[in-house]
Parts: structure tokens; sequence; C-alpha cells
């Protein structure tokens, strides 16, 4: 052997034999203060050498009867990792994790406070992205919340890392999840951690993922037909050429333009925003909560349930979790009604009730959004906000009354407690001569109006589509419904507007009946 070639090997010899320099690196989500999902498995996952032996150990609180656990995992190529640990109960103490890897010399990183409670997920639009600051000075109620902390057990992830909730650290915070998680955290006295990712003015188009869009045969079908174009790549590609063009638009306008022009940009579809999830799985998380809805999907030809349905189904199938609940807020906003008023919506912002207008109100576009976000209530454990009955507005200010009904919603239908959930809902109606009875769903402890001396809001109308105001009188169960100007009524609505102050149905439980019509 040649001694230059004896010299290379020697050399390539020595330096294998060297240890590697490994540096374990964890994921933002996992750091002191954080939450970990109770009762479910939950994935921990990081970077490191490729090749390399990644150990997780959970050491619980002191004195606590929890058992220790440990996993290990094999990073691979691109010296990624990600491993599992068993479910684990209830912790309001903070326990630790240690990770470390068998190509390192030094101590293992260590996470300390680990909680174990619910943990949930924010997302959305403006409604969800508006920090506690916009409203703390005309929401009584959030900024006595606020104040009344430090909460050492209510955490929120911000700026890539777990924090108590307290005055400071929730100022940019998402309002209504805070809202949310506050009254969670009281209901269920166990830790609870919050995470959002809510970006304003976003269609809910912008939030599906190609893949989603795709796996959906009704949207693609939907699509095809009304959108003008063959494929999403081609309407990404028109919709880059339209933002471009919109963005010399708002370079070359006046001055006193340009805010007004901010706020009528062209959607994003399909995926822009997704980002703000996808570094979010697969972290265990108990559920979601999303209010978006003002911007619609911007799919061309593609309403609001079909693109829902597809993101639910999408987001299930990314956590790998079919019963994921999934909450979402109703909108339009406010409008209605309430039971009790001064309770929901607070004084400043007061809901009046009105009488009926002396005519039945003419078709209303924004019916269709509403009736649209009833239908995403049937979605399986996809349930409804109730909001007709709280602060009106594109961007309600009392946000805590919104947080406390999400609440209510989860606590009744995400965690088994025996309340309702929602006001009366549509099932089925049957036509006698004159008259037309109408069936309810989620009639609690029964129906009753609310404010005024009758039941008002219903409208008929026969084969025509001539409405009518119906009088209505509450029997048992049903709502038997006529008008002396209809002999053969054919159809049935309540509610039926873009803002219904005069609409005074509700069950006995508080909550406001829902907008319907059984014409097609």
């Amino acid at each position: 052997m040649k001694p230059l070639n004896a010299l290379i090997l020697c050399a390539t010899f020595l330096l294998s034999a060297l240890p590697i320099e490994s540096k374990i690196v964890v994921n933002p989500l996992f750091s002191d203060h954080m939450v970990l999902q109770r009762d479910m498995a939950a994935p921990i996952w990081g970077q490191a050498n490729p090749g390399e032996t990644v150990t997780v150990e959970y050491l619980p609180p002191e004195g606590s009867e929890i058992a220790k656990q440990k996993a290990t995992t094999i990073t691979n190529q691109d010296g990624e990792w990600t491993l599992t640990l068993k479910p684990l109960p209830l912790s309001a103490k903070g326990g630790r994790l240690l990770i470390s890897g068998n190509q390192s010399d030094g101590p293992p990183t260590e996470i300390k406070d680990v909680l174990v409670g619910e943990v949930w997920l924010g997302a959305g639009q403006s409604n969800m992205a508006y920090g506690t600051r916009h409203y703390i000075e005309v929401d009584a109620d959030l900024k006595s919340a606020i104040e009344s902390g430090p909460y050492p057990t209510l955490k929120i992830f911000r700026n890539n890392q777990w924090q108590s909730a307290n005055s400071e650290s929730v100022q940019n915070f998402s309002a209504i999840l805070f809202s949310f998680g506050h009254h969670l955290h009281r209901e269920l006295k166990v830790p609870v951690g919050l995470m959002y990712g809510a970006v304003n003015g976003t269609p809910s188009g912008s939030w599906l993922t190609e893949e989603m869009a795709s796996n959906s045969p009704e949207l693609v079908k939907m699509f095809k037909k009304d959108s003008g174009f063959d494929s999403f790549e081609a309407m990404a590609t028109d919709w880059k050429e339209k933002r471009q063009m919109f963005k010399e638009d708002v370079k070359n306008a006046e001055a006193k333009d340009r805010k007004r022009m901010r706020f009528s940009h062209p959607g994003q579809p399909l995926g822009r925003n997704y980002h703000h999830i996808e570094k979010l799985v697969p972290y265990a998380i108990r559920g979601v909560l999303w209010d978006q809805g003002e911007s619609g999907t911007k799919i061309p030809g593609v309403d609001q349930y079909t693109v829902m349905n597809a993101l639910i189904t999408g987001w299930r199938n990314t956590w790998n979790r079919d019963d994921l609940p999934f909450l979402h807020v109703q909108k339009p906003s406010g409008g209605g009604c309430a039971w009790e008023q001064s309770k929901l919506v607070g004084k400043k912002v007061p809901l009046a009730w009105q009488a009926l207008p002396e005519e039945a109100l003419p078709e209303d576009r924004r019916c269709t959004q509403k009736l649209l976000h009833v239908k995403i209530g049937t979605i399986k454990n996809a349930p409804l906000v109730t909001t007709s009955d709280l602060t009106p507005g594109v961007h309600p200010v009392h946000k805590y009354s919104y947080g406390k009904r999400a609440c209510r919603v989860a606590l009744g239908s995400v965690y088994g407690r025996d309340i309702a959930t929602c006001g009366p809902v549509y099932k089925s109606h049957a036509i006698k001569e004159s008259l037309i009875k109408v069936s309810f769903e989620n009639i609690g402890k029964g129906l009753a109006f609310k404010h005024g001396e009758k039941l008002q809001g219903f409208e008929i109308a026969g084969e025509d589509l001539n409405w009518q105001w119906a009088d209505a009188t509450i029997k048992d169960d049903t709502v038997l419904v006529s008008s002396i100007t209809i002999k053969q009524p054919r159809h049935v609505r309540y509610a039926f507007s873009q803002s219904a102050p005069w609409a005074n149905l509700f069950n006995k439980d508080g909550l406001p009946a829902l907008i319907f019509t059984t014409s097609p």
C-alpha cells in the first residue's frame, strides 16, 4: 500500500472512532410549563443525528402515584424523530420530561413543570385572531377575568413557549379562546392548555390543502361545475396573478384609498395559512374551536358547508382522530333577542326585542349563510356554538360571553354533562288542512317564548312561496302555525332574516331556536 493511501485510511479510521457530537432538538411545543392532553397517547418529536437512538422519559411530580414512562426511537435519515408516550392521567402538579440521545455525552434535555389536563386548539379568522387587548376596555367580564389572574394551571402557547395566563401574557392572545379556556378551567378544575392559529380575513378555503379539497368528491364536483377552472392548481395560478395586480393597484392608489382597499383583497384559495396548523400536528389535543365565516370560502361555486365538511374531515385525518370534536361559532353574530339579556350580552350592548315588521321580509342572502352554519352542525361531533342571542357585529365586543357559550357546548357535547348545548332545531313538519305542525330537536326542558305576549317569527307560504306572517302557538313539544290568509300552506320558516330581534322561540334552558326553512 502506498504511504499516502495508508495515511488516509488511518485518518479515516481514527475519525470514525471519534464520538459524533449530538444535539437533541425538541419541537418548541414541548417546553417548560406545557400541558399534555390527559388520557390520550402523546406524540413527542424533534431532530437529532440520523440513526441516533432518542429516549424520552416522563417523571411524575414528587409524591404522585402516576407511573414513570420511558419511550425510545431511532431517527430517520433526515434526523427526524417521533415517539409516543402512553396515555397519562390528570396531573395538576408539574412533572418532568427528560430527552436524551445515545450519541451525546451531555446531560439530557429537561422540560420542567409538565402538567396533564385538557388541550384545545383555536382557529379561524379575525374573531379568533384578535387579542384580549382589543376588547378589555369594552368587555368588563373579560377584564375582570384577566385581572383575577394569574392562573398557574391555565397555560397558553404563544411566541413558541408555554406561559401561565396572566394580564401580560394574554394581551395578544386570542380573546375568545382565552375566554373559552378560562370558563373551561373554572368548570373542570383541571389544567387547561390553549394554542391557536388564526389569520385576519381568511376564507375557509384557505385552510384546506389541495389534498383535502381533492379528497372531497362533492367539493370537486361543485368546483369543476361552477369555478371555470379545470384544476385547483389553475385556480391558484389565477389567484397569484390577481393578487399581484391588486398589489400594484394598492401601490398606485391615493393614500386615502389604501386603507379601504386593504379590506377588499382577493382571498387565497387552498393552503395559504395551513402552516399555522401544520406546525401543531400531531400534538395531542381534545378538540378544536373554530371561529370563521365572514369571508366565506373564496373557492368559486363551493359553499361553506362543503368546504367545512372537507376541512373537518381533513383535520381529523391529519390528527388520525375520526372523533376529533370540532366546535364552530355560528355566523353571522348576534341579531336575535336573548332569554336574559343582561346576563349574556352585557349592559353596554343590549339586544332589543321588537314587534314583527308589518310585512314578511324579502329573501336575504345572509340567510343562506346562516342556514349553512346550521347544516355544519349536523356533521358528526361538530356542534354549533349558537350566537344569535349574543352581542351583534362583525367583531362582537363581548368576547367573554362567546367563550362562555363555547364552553357550555364543550361541557355538554364533549365532556358529557347533562346540559342543553343548543336551542330548538327544526326536525320535521306535518300539514293538516290549513295548519302546519312543526317538530323540533334539542327542546331541552321544553319549548317556550320570551318577551311580548305571543310567539312570533314564523312565516308560512303556499306553493307560490308568497310568505306571510303566521300565528304560532306552542303545544307540548311542537309549534302549530297557521294564517287566515293562506288556506293551503305548504312551507314554513322561522327567523328568516339577517337580523331577527323579533323571533322569540327558545327552549326553557334559555337557548334560542335556530333559523330554518322548508322551502327549496
